[in-house]
């Protein structure tokens, strides 16, 4: 079988690549870019994964409450407080469990 369509008068059409066939140039190398300053300021990856965390967990509450399950939104943003204190999520819990009547942010 093989060897019928290695001998088929189609094979021709598969020939090899023709004399003027020239391979692509090679890619320059670019240049390594300059050191990032000490100026910025450099934020940890802890401290980066912990906005993050404490994100998600604003979200979680959000949809809580959305759905009803004020409870539970409450014991999430104290869960925020209480897990990720200085993040931007943790100043937004603060401000609304001060807004929920009877709740009191821990200090």
């Amino acid at each position: 079988m093989i060897s019928d369509l290695l001998q088929s008068k189609d094979s021709e059409d598969i020939a090899a690549p023709s004399e003027s066939w020239q391979a692509p140039p090679p890619i320059p190398q670019q240049k390594s870019s300059p050191a990032v300053p000490e100026t910025q300021p450099s934020v940890s990856v802890e401290e980066i994964d912990s906005e993050k965390l404490a994100k998600a967990q604003f979200e979680r509450a959000r949809q809580l409450a959305h759905d009803g399950d004020r409870e539970g939104a409450i014991s999430v943003l104290q869960d925020i407080l209480r897990n990720f204190p200085g993040t931007q999520a943790a100043e937004i819990a603060k401000k609304n469990l001060g807004k929920t009547h009877g709740h009191t942010p821990p200090a």
